[in-house]
């Protein structure tokens, strides 16, 4: 958790009819909810509004690498969900 909540950058991973989409994304860690929180800004037509709405299980990964052998990562997976408009503050 951590981990996470230094980073705030990372690589988010969708996926639709069995096809993959990666994109880097910032992103915060709420320790209170144990959550990634996303701001998606997409236009009306855009790949990631199509893929976010059909993905099932996303997948971030959020790293850190000094070297080629002084590195690490975390994978977090989970549900991609609208925070309400009442919790954004």
């Amino acid at each position: 958790e951590q981990f996470l909540k230094d980073r705030g950058l990372g690589v988010l991973g969708l996926s639709k009819g069995g096809e993959a989409y990666s994109f880097p994304i910032a992103f915060a860690y709420d320790d209170t909810e144990r959550r990634c929180v996303f701001r998606f800004i997409m236009g009306k037509d855009s790949t990631k509004r199509r893929f976010v709405s059909e993905t099932e299980v996303a997948s971030l990964t959020a790293y850190e690498w000094r070297t080629k052998d002084e590195w690490k990562s975390v994978v977090a997976r989970g549900q991609i969900r609208p925070i309400p408009e009442e919790d954004l503050a």
